[in-house]
């Protein structure tokens, strides 16, 4: 596997951040007018069961439930290709639809919620073909089976932090194949690049071991 560090600043335009942040943009806030809207139907939910009818009002507040819960998911879909489940206060990306492009983006939070892991087949499907490249956030701790089966194009994953971080991932899928680029800004010293010199060793990865002893040599 290939590892090598990689200037923050020449991630956005490489791997379509000015796009994502667009799209988050409108996500935002589509979600915040979602969020809004359902909150107005509950409060007339609750006036309404307290000074007409307990039915009515109940009716009303699972009404206003389940259009929060389809107008979010199909926003994240349609502006992010991005398919969801909520797990013990975390997110899975389940699908992740790339549209046809070159990259793709996962953010690290959505609906206030940390994005931990990416599902299995996630990228599966034809509209991930042409997928060549695709950012992960810090908060990821698992990826799935055959998250990336269906991405022949794909060569490498920038993850925006530490290489201990990533070896700390639970991974279902090969990983090996990918080139892993890594956040710049998160060079380690001392006792950190000791350590992480010992698992480049083992991993036989000498560019990325030499790096790392550049750092060791500049902590001096």
């Amino acid at each position: 596997m290939k590892r090598r560090v990689k200037a923050t600043e020449n991630v956005a335009a490489e791997y379509g951040r000015e796009e994502f942040t667009q799209a988050l943009a409108r996500t935002s806030k589509a979600y915040r007018t979602t969020v809004i809207e359902s909150g107005v139907a509950v409060a007339v939910g609750i006036i309404t069961a307290i000074n007409i009818k307990l039915f009515y009002g109940v009716v009303i507040c699972v009404i206003a439930a389940v259009y929060y819960a389809l107008s979010t998911a199909l926003t994240l879909k349609k502006e992010l290709g991005i398919s969801y489940r909520t797990v013990a206060g975390a997110l899975t990306v389940t699908k992740y639809d790339a549209k046809g492009r070159e990259s793709a983006w996962i953010p690290r939070k959505l609906l206030w919620l940390d994005v931990t892991e990416i599902g299995a087949g996630a990228f599966s499907g034809s509209a991930s073909e042409n997928l060549c490249r695709i950012h992960l956030p810090r908060t990821i701790t698992y990826i799935g089976a055959d998250a990336f089966a269906d991405c022949p194009k794909l060569s490498c994953i920038y993850f925006e932090g530490s290489a201990e971080q990533w070896a700390e991932i639970e991974s279902m899928s090969d990983l090996s194949v990918f080139c892993v680029e890594l956040d710049s800004q998160l060079a380690p010293t001392d006792e950190k690049a000791s350590r992480l010199c010992r698992l480049f060793a083992r991993l036989k990865s000498k560019k990325a071991k030499n790096k790392i002893e550049e750092w060791e040599d500049s902590a001096e």
